[in-house]
């Protein structure tokens, strides 16, 4: 096997990888963002309508 060709496969599947951790984390940091608007959001409405 030609070791230009093995580098080239190794890079591809740790920029993957890399990519796939990212989007995994941006997804987390995205949920976790809407979440705490959402509670906040709710937490406004109680004291609006109290």
């Amino acid at each position: 096997m030609d070791a230009l060709f093995i580098c080239a496969k190794a890079k591809r599947q740790q920029q993957m990888f890399y990519v796939a951790k990212a989007k995994r984390q941006l997804q987390m940091f995205f949920c976790a963002k809407a979440k705490r608007q959402l509670q906040l959001g709710q937490g406004e409405n109680d004291r609006t309508r109290s």
